[in-house]
This record gives C-alpha cells, structure tokens and sequence, in this order.
C-alpha cells in the first residue's frame, strides 16, 4: 500500500463514500486514488461487503481510475524501455477492457499454437514454405479468422478474446503472427498501411535496427489467410484511395508504431459506440 496514507484513514475514507455532498465527496474521491493501484485487492474486498448502491458504484469508478492509471504507467515504461517484447504491450492494452486476464494461461496458449509451429519446420525450408507453414497451423488446424461482425469489432482487438474465439481484428492476429514467427527467428515484421495492417518477411535478423531498412522479400495478409503480395500491389491499393505514395506504406516498423496502431483501432471502434470515456 502507498505511504500517503495509513491504513485507519483509508478505511475511513471508503466508510464516506456515500457522503452526498459532490464537493466533499470528489475530495475524497482525489484522496482515495492519490493512493495508487496497490489499493485495488483492497477497494475490491470492500466492495463485496458494501450493501448500497452509491458506494458500490462510486468504488467501481475509484477502481478503473487506478487500473486505467497503471496501464499508463506500464506502457510509458514499456514504451521507453522494454518495447522490444510485442507481447507484453499487447497485455497491457488488453488489460485496459480485461484487467485480471492470466498472462500465465496467454503464454501456455501461445506456446502450444508455437510448438506446433516449430514441429513442421526445418532449415530446408524456403521464406516462402515457413510462411505456409504457419499459415497452414494457424489457418487450417487452429482455425484462426478474421472477425468480420461490426458488433465484435471492439472484442476482436484483445489478445484475450482472439485466443478464445479464433476470431481476430486484423491488427490482433497480425501481432499474434508477427510474436510467433519472430519467436522462431523468421524476420516478419508489421506493415502499417492505411486501413489495413499487412506483414513483411525480410531479409533482416530478427530484433534487428537494421529490420527496419532491410529489403522485403513478400508481403502478406494475416487477415485473409496469410495471402501474399507484392509490392506493386500495395502501390495499386495506394492510388486507388488517391492518396500519396510515400516509402512507409512498404516499410516494416516498429514494435511501438503497432502498439500505437492498436490503440488508434480501438479509438475507431468506440466512436462506432459513441463511447466518449473510453475514447478519452
């Protein structure tokens, strides 16, 4: 627990939180979150004893405000440090809808569908044929899709709900992809075009600077299959929307430019739903 506070005067907080003057009550309310999330098992067990509605709402809302603060805190320190795993990230966005997900039971599920993955690979293999073969596991026998309801398209981003349903927005199973290839050494990278979220294998090291700038040998879409393309067919999808054709559209990037895009879809999703509090 913080040391802003001590126990005593904590508990004689949350005893006011029915305190129906708004002023005196977003006073304490300020106190009570100043605290930090180390409070939340606490402000959790004391929800369940509380019998009026006022305070078990009003509780609630102190405890999303400390979990939407600790994602914050997380992701400015994955961000500047440990970016690098593409998979903590994407926890700590999926925490923000599913805060008490297992990461234990994620990297079980990860680690099967990885296993099964490196069973059919070999060094004889070309790009092209380790590419079909995690098409071929992930595709065929894990039955991995692409969500295509409007009502799901918020769900569909979280890592969570992708494992769960085997239905996935394209940015979650493209990192899903990139997180497993990677894992086994392949250079597949994230390829941010504009509305859609397409893969690269490159001629790069994995975890490599020099990634970014390496030579794509294909394009692919983890959406639809794992599908390959080329080049002049990002080109072709370019001038079609009439847009400007810059060098990023064929460039793979960056762990954090992923993350970003992740959260910039689920910013999409909720204005489908007018949600102003989760879009802010």
């Amino acid at each position: 627990m913080s040391k802003k506070i001590e126990h005593s005067e904590l508990m004689a907080l949350i005893r006011m939180l029915d305190e129906p003057d708004e002023r005196l009550y977003s006073a304490i309310y300020d106190r009570v979150v100043a605290c930090g999330s180390d409070i939340i098992p606490l402000l959790e067990k004391e929800w369940e004893t509380l019998s009026g509605d006022l305070e078990q709402e009003r509780i609630l809302d102190i405890i999303h405000k400390l979990q939407l603060e600790q994602r914050y805190q997380e992701l400015a320190i994955w961000g500047s440090i440990g970016q690098t795993d593409l998979l903590e990230g994407y926890m700590i966005v999926t925490r923000f809808l599913y805060p008490d997900i297992d990461r234990g039971l994620i990297d079980e599920k990860i680690a099967d569908i990885r296993k099964d993955i490196g069973n059919e690979l070999n060094s004889g293999l070309t790009s092209l044929q380790k590419i079909a073969t995690i098409n071929h596991i992930l595709y065929d026998i894990y039955h991995f899709r692409g969500n295509t309801k409007k009502e799901h398209y918020i769900q569909s981003q979280f890592l969570n709900h992708l494992l769960e349903t085997k239905k996935g927005a394209p940015i979650s199973i493209g990192i899903l992809y990139i997180i497993l290839a990677q894992s086994l050494g392949m250079p597949v990278y994230g390829v941010k075009l504009p509305d859609r979220f397409v893969l690269a294998y490159t001629n790069a090291e994995t975890h490599s600077d020099k990634a970014f700038n390496s030579e794509v040998e294909f394009y692919y879409n983890p959406f639809h299959k794992g599908i390959i393309f080329t080049r002049n067919e990002i080109k072709e999808y370019i001038e079609k929307l009439n847009l400007e054709l810059k060098e990023e559209y064929f460039r793979p990037v960056n762990n954090k430019s992923i993350i970003n895009r992740l959260i910039a879809d689920l910013i999409i999703g909720y204005k489908y739903n007018s949600n102003n509090q989760k879009i802010e």
